[in-house]
């Protein structure tokens, strides 16, 4: 009996083990070389602090740049730039210098304190300016009389300080387009009201109120080098409030629930006080690279593998912002494609051009002015696939999939032989570093993984907080996505248009 149940066990492990040949991932040649470490080392290499948070057109951003620019040397990419491997980006640059300081005070005397870093932040654009002055709120900041609302009627800010939500109303004013109301306009009309300086903060009455950030998206509009443009957390704009007869919870529930402004002296001073220094233009880089494909005729055809490589820098002594999923994530993932392709021998068809923007954070500027200045023609180009923030969160999601449904075909297809970690959502149209290319009739996938941006622009986004085994697999999904585009057997035209 004992040795037919011995027998009955051995048969059974032999069938199981058989089975799993026969279900077993078949190797893709290259995928061996994108690796959990390698990965991890690019992106503490990008992240330590004397790169200063790789902000567009900084000395520590070229740092990386630098290095990047080394690596595609060492792998024999032909350089694409109009300088080796570096296309000249100019972009607009404010360097943040000393301790900024934000204080509460009672006549002259200072009654509170606030940390730099977590209890309010700098706009990455602010002006300088050493304030001290009485406190108003004024709602959203938004003064727009002729079309009926004026978050400054009837409150008197000359020679004061403007505390405004940073985010825009849920609901709409009509005739204004909330997608020009960014920090830059809000700066602008708090000073046509005569403001000294401007403390942003986040909508309290919602999911996740975003914390004091470093950002650089501001918006168009004249930079307003004299006035200090700080972020503040909640906490902190309820100190502000303290002598009031409001919480911030409150004052966005009656202005919303009114869709009427609402606006009050804090009975309360502060002292603001940042140095920065601004520059109109300065020269980035984006770093391009090419590897020539194997044949002969679609060898003249490309697929763009990019990811931004800047983040939102420095502020003064103390603050730098490590960037390790916005966007070192990315970076490091285009470099081990690179790897991946020269390393593991894996020459396809068409070609494959390896570029890392500049200043994303900014407005997309890299990317943009990449895709006005392409290296090969516009009609070559078969695809662009971007990632970005890939190295957090619990599941990949691949983005422009209503666009470009061939494209996240081929993606989800293969991420049910080999990942399995592709979520069904997608989006239309290109999003982040993959937009200028969509809107220039390139079809594009954008890889990114789901909640990852718990860190997003907080000096908390290090290495640590990365999920290197997701990270692998969403590299490896590119490589593989990539590698069956690459070998020429879609057409063009089939990834353009959708079925």
């Amino acid at each position: 009996m004992k040795k037919a149940i011995l027998q009955f066990v051995i048969i059974g492990i032999l069938i199981s083990s058989f089975s799993g040949i026969l279900h077993a991932q078949p190797a893709i040649k290259g995928a061996e070389y994108i690796t959990q470490t390698q990965l991890t080392e690019t992106v503490k290499f990008l992240c330590q602090p004397g790169l200063d948070g790789r902000q567009a057109a900084s000395d520590g951003y070229k740092k990386a740049v630098d290095y990047m620019s080394a690596e595609f040397k060492k792998l024999g990419l032909t350089p694409l730039g109009n300088n080796g491997y570096l296309q000249e980006v100019p972009v607009e640059y404010t360097e943040i210098t000393g301790t900024p300081v934000l204080e509460i005070l009672s006549g002259s005397r200072m009654i509170n304190s606030f940390v730099h870093g977590t209890e309010f932040t700098c706009r990455a654009n602010t002006g300088s300016g050493d304030v001290s002055a009485e406190v108003v709120f004024c709602g959203y900041g938004i003064s727009e009389p002729s079309l009926g609302y004026d978050d400054y009627s009837p409150i008197d800010v000359k020679g004061k300080i403007v505390m405004v939500f940073k985010q825009n109303p849920s609901w709409k004013i009509e005739g204004l387009d909330y997608s020009d109301v960014l920090t830059r306009y809000k700066t602008k009309k708090a000073i046509e009201h005569g403001a000294l300086a401007v403390l942003f903060v986040a909508v309290p009455n919602v999911k996740d109120p975003q914390k004091p950030i470093g950002s650089l998206m501001d918006g168009k509009g004249i930079y307003e080098i004299n006035i200090p443009q700080l972020q503040i957390d909640i906490p902190t704009a309820n100190e502000f409030l303290a002598g009031t007869a409001f919480s911030l919870s409150q004052l966005e529930q009656r202005i919303d629930s009114l869709k009427q402004p609402f606006g009050l002296p804090l009975k309360i001073s502060a002292h603001v006080n940042v140095e920065s220094k601004y520059y109109p233009q300065r020269t980035s880089w984006n770093v391009v690279g090419m590897l020539k494909g194997s044949s002969s005729v679609q060898s003249s055809e490309y697929l763009v593998l990019g990811a931004h490589l800047d983040h939102v820098g420095r502020q003064g002594n103390n603050l730098y912002y490590p960037g390790a999923n916005d966007n070192a994530s990315g970076s490091a993932a285009v470099l081990q494609l690179a790897r991946a392709f020269v390393n593991g021998n894996v020459r396809p068809a068409r070609s494959i051009i390896f570029v890392l923007f500049t200043s994303e954070e900014q407005g997309l500027n890299g990317s943009e002015f990449f895709a006005k200045n392409l290296p090969v023609p516009l009609e070559k180009i078969v695809a662009m696939f971007n990632l970005d923030c890939i190295g957090s969160g619990d599941s990949i999601q691949v983005g422009s999939g209503k666009s470009s449904p061939v494209l996240w075909d081929i993606a989800h297809k293969n991420d049910s032989l080999y990942t399995k970690k592709m979520v069904a959502q997608t989006w239309s149209g290109g999003g982040a570093d993959a937009t200028p290319f969509f809107n220039i009739g390139i079809p594009t996938l954008y890889f990114v993984s789901k909640y990852s941006y718990t860190h997003l622009h907080l000096p908390t986004d290090t290495p640590e907080t990365l999920n290197a085994e997701l990270f692998e697999k969403i590299v490896t999904l590119a490589f593989i996505t990539a590698s069956e585009v690459l070998k020429g057997g879609y057409l063009r035209e089939i990834l353009i248009t959708a079925p």
